[in-house]
């Protein structure tokens, strides 16, 4: 398990500047980011680089190598595909970003994950699994 954290971490961490949900308006609009996390919570089950990456800048799309995207799915995919639950828990206010929290919960009975999306000017600073 910390071998599949340790990537995820290093997949994840590097997101940053990326503009996802650039004009969404973010500031108190859960619904829109949970439309959002749901899609690319299944574009890495399906191992789906293109789609994960597709609203994505330029920046956004070196830092995340589709090498360390396959790293995260060949990981995450096979519990996902037992099915799982993701519930929205939170909006934090940190650091003048908007910080979205989800749970998700797998139906296999193995370890809870969270989601954070990180949202700073109605864009996305940073998106991790943890």
């Amino acid at each position: 398990m910390k071998k599949v954290r340790s990537l995820i971490g290093m997949l994840l961490v590097g997101f940053a500047c990326v503009t996802l949900f650039a004009g969404y308006g973010f500031s108190g609009e859960p619904a829109v980011a949970d439309s959002t996390v749901q899609k690319m919570l299944t574009a890495i089950s399906a191992n789906d680089y293109c789609t994960f990456v597709a609203e994505g800048d330029s920046t956004f799309k070196a830092a995340l190598t589709k090498e360390k995207f396959e790293g995260v799915s060949v990981q995450v995919a096979p519990r996902m595909a037992k099915g799982y639950d993701c519930s929205y828990l939170e909006t934090l206010n940190q650091q003048g970003c908007e910080v979205y929290v989800w749970k998700v919960a797998y139906k296999d009975g193995g370890d809870d994950m969270l989601v954070k999306i990180v949202v700073k000017d109605g864009k996305i600073a940073g998106f991790w699994l943890e």
